[in-house]
């Protein structure tokens, strides 16, 4: 049970360094396909909701008014695309640095294992690139995504290395 586990956390690492390549590679464009993308859908739902609402007899203010968010929410996305880059850096940042307090809880739960040090270390590293992540808008605004592609980056090969050296204690 406990190798399946590590293949797949050794898995997912390997897609969060793909990803994280890509978004590294290609950062502007998948800034705006992604803001692209959302921003239609976002209003084209509303359109389709503002029809419903104007159709039925029964109008209920909640629905219309949820429409309207959702219809300014998709034009911001198409017309600042670069706040896509600021959720998606937080999210991950937010994934990383859970991901990594986990890692470390396990780390402290397992301290006879002979590589404790190495992935204590690691998790603390892995902690601060979550950090960092969230608070990337403010140390580098302008090469936001990069920054989070190569956050991805290191993070999963700090996982990987993590992963490999964890020796799960069976209860």
């Amino acid at each position: 049970m406990f190798k399946s586990i590590k293949i797949n956390e050794i898995l997912v690492s390997i897609c969060l360094f793909i990803l994280g390549l890509c978004i590294f590679i290609w950062a502007d464009k998948v800034t705006n396909t992604i803001s692209l993308f959302f921003g239609v859908i976002l209003i084209i739902y509303s359109l389709f909701n503002g029809i419903i609402y104007f159709k039925n007899k029964e109008n209920n203010v909640i629905n219309i008014l949820s429409t309207v968010i959702l219809l300014v929410i998709g034009i911001i996305l198409i017309s600042r695309p670069s706040i896509i880059s600021e959720i998606i850096s937080f999210v991950v940042g937010i994934y990383i640095l859970l991901s990594s307090l986990s890692k470390l809880n396990i780390t402290l739960n397992n301290k006879q294992n002979n590589k404790y040090h190495l992935n204590l270390i690691l998790s603390i590293v892995g902690i601060l690139l979550g950090i960092l992540c969230i608070l990337g808008k403010i140390l580098v605004p302008n090469l936001i995504l990069r920054y989070l592609g190569l956050m991805l980056m290191i993070y999963s090969i700090i996982d990987i290395v993590g992963i490999k050296s964890i020796k799960f204690i069976k209860k």
